[in-house]
């Protein structure tokens, strides 16, 4: 019996290898492995997570069909973790408002392949595209979806959270090879 003195539904089974759709995350994934009323769910790129099997259900099309896409997203190499080519900054010819010494901070110029830190999500991303007019880049983390951001949300990441991200461009690599 449930809470509502309602008697339980048996859980359906499920296989490893099948996808199911987490209401609670509101994700599909697959299935890597079962208990008695837990399965641990995995999508491509991403930490696994547990989800209680009543709160399941199996995966529609579309939502296979977008888990295969992002699959083959992160197993094409986005955001693949190479190292970053940084221009030179130029500052020693650079108008005052450039130099670093300079009150206002210095404008963001980010360039397709760079590595730049959004300070609204709190992560860094490689650069997907730029778009100048809209002030706006496409970052992406190896794995993870695209996302849009402001030149005044960027800075230059540290080089702790480069090491980060190529450590999980690494990580991610390897379990797609794992696959």
């Amino acid at each position: 019996m449930n809470r509502r003195g309602r008697p339980r539904l048996p859980l359906r089974p499920v296989k490893v290898g099948e996808v199911l759709f987490d209401r609670a995350r509101e994700a599909a994934g697959r299935v890597a492995e079962v208990t008695a009323d837990r399965v641990t769910l995995v999508r491509p790129g991403r930490q696994p997570w547990t989800a209680e099997r009543a709160r399941t259900r199996p995966a529609t099309e579309a939502e296979v069909r977008q888990l295969a896409a992002v699959a083959a997203h992160t197993a094409a190499g986005a955001g693949d973790g190479r190292p970053v080519q940084r221009r030179s900054s130029g500052t020693a010819n650079a108008p005052a408002s450039r130099r670093r010494n300079s009150r206002m901070p210095e404008r963001p110029d980010p360039e397709a392949g760079e590595v730049w830190f959004d300070q609204r999500k709190g992560q860094a991303g490689r650069v997907l595209a730029v778009r100048p007019g809209a002030e706006q880049v496409t970052l992406v983390r190896p794995g993870g979806h695209p996302w849009f951001a402001a030149f005044a949300q960027l800075r230059r990441p540290t080089a702790h959270e480069e090491r980060q991200l190529a450590a999980l461009a690494r990580l991610h690599r390897q379990a797609v090879r794992d696959r």
